[in-house]
Parts: structure tokens; sequence; C-alpha cells
């Protein structure tokens, strides 16, 4: 886990899967950090699919943008599993949809979605 008030990066290593959960803005020095510890967990992955939850994302800029299409166009799964309101004008950017945050009743709708656009 690496965190800031500005960015959280929490990595975890399942049996099947490699999960990256991201929180905040990916901007300035989080992108080379991610990019480094992506590129890490790209060494040990031995045939585990690669996903990126980005529900907890607040904004990137340009090169956090382009990091994540990369991690995209590479096989990372990018994935929300539920969309706050803080954080659904940014996914809609990236072109990625999912269940909106619902304070009251239900709690967090956890599901992971395939997405499109970005996520092919």
């Amino acid at each position: 886990m690496h965190t800031t008030p500005e960015m959280q990066i929490y990595l975890h290593d399942r049996p099947a899967t490699f999960q990256f959960v991201l929180k905040g803005k990916l901007m300035g020095e989080w992108v080379p950090h991610l990019e480094h510890a992506w590129d890490t967990a790209r060494s040990v992955l031995a045939g585990k699919e690669l996903v990126v939850d980005l529900s907890g994302m607040t904004g990137a800029d340009s090169g956090g943008v382009e990091l994540l299409s990369r991690m995209r166009e590479s096989g990372a799964r990018l994935t929300a599993a539920a969309m706050r309101p803080e954080s659904e004008a940014f996914l809609t950017v990236l072109g990625v949809s999912a269940p909106r945050y619902s304070a009251g009743g239900g709690g967090w709708a956890w599901r992971f979605l395939r997405l499109s656009g970005l996520c092919g």
C-alpha cells in the first residue's frame, strides 16, 4: 500500500488475479510510481489476470490517462465497483460505466464490470 492524502494505491495479490485499487488523483509523481508498481507486477503475474479498480479515482493528468490506456492495451482489465459522485465525471471521460454509489439502503453495489470503450 502506498498512500498520501492525494492518492492511494493498494495492491492485492490473489490466486487468479493481481489487483490495483486506485483512489484519488493520478497525477504528477504518482504516474511513474504506479508505472513502476505495474512493471513489478507484470514480472510476477505468471498467468494471473491484472485488474485495475478505478472506482475511487477522482481525476488524472494527461500522463495518468496515458498510463491507464497503456495498461489496458497491454491486457489489464479496468473496472469500477461503484461510482461515487466525485468520481463520475472522471470515469465517464474514460468510458467507464458502473453502478452509482447509494448512501441509503443498499450501500455499495459491489460488482465488477467489464468496461466498454477504454477497457475494450
